[in-house]
């Protein structure tokens, strides 16, 4: 009988967990923002945004601890991560020029390319996420592996990509009603769901996040 991928369950085990761990979100998603600030370490923060929330079930640290730990993370993740940077940079940049040029040209042509641009943005996004999910868990794989294992991944339930992709932009959307949200949590929140989601996805026989989440019951 074909496994049924416990979705809900995800969800709101993502949401018990982002209660529990609030306050380490909070300052790991505006150190992510300040990472990224610098381009080209966009990828680092997010592998190191994934590495120090998967350490959470195994470590005891103060939320000050692991947030050493992060930027330790960033370092070690500069040369995996910049072809991640590479495409978080790189699409959004493409789409913002294809705007422009609509603009200053008149061209509806451009015009539809940038809004293709913004879906595809969103689909890099949410693969970006995934890739930096993957290369989390093990660093020493190569960026070709981890990509390989995100398409498969994403391939195996396609609907969670797609309903991951709704949620990323409905996160976005609260942070436009909420604009402190998307500095203050948007990075964090989406990372967990990430984790979760990937464990479905993957037919993970473990999960750390949801163990760690039994033991406060």
């Amino acid at each position: 009988m074909e496994r049924i991928p416990d979705l809900t369950g995800s969800l709101v085990t993502a949401m018990k967990f982002t209660y529990r761990q609030i306050v380490l979100l909070v300052l790991l998603s505006l150190s992510f923002w300040l990472v990224s600030a610098f381009v080209v370490s966009v990828g680092a923060a997010m592998i190191a945004l994934f590495r120090t929330i998967r350490r959470v079930p195994e470590e005891h640290r103060s939320d000050f601890g692991f947030l050493k730990a992060y930027f330790r993370d960033v370092r070690r993740s500069l040369r995996p991560g910049l072809p991640l940077s590479a495409l978080a940079v790189g699409v959004p940049l493409a789409t913002l020029l294809h705007f422009g040029i609509a603009l200053s040209e008149r061209s509806g042509y451009f015009l539809l390319a940038g809004l293709l641009g913004i879906y595809a943005t969103l689909l890099v996004l949410v693969f970006t996420f995934r890739v930096a999910n993957v290369l989390a868990a093990d660093l020493e794989q190569d960026s070709l592996t981890a990509f390989g294992r995100a398409i498969e991944a994403s391939r195996a339930y396609p609907y969670f990509f797609v309903l991951q992709s709704c949620l990323f932009v409905g996160l976005l959307a609260l942070s436009i009603v909420l604009p402190p949200f998307v500095l203050m949590l948007f990075p964090g929140v989406a990372a967990v769901v990430e984790i979760l989601l990937y464990e479905e996805a993957s037919d993970a026989t473990e999960s750390p996040i949801r163990h760690y989440l039994t033991t406060f019951q």
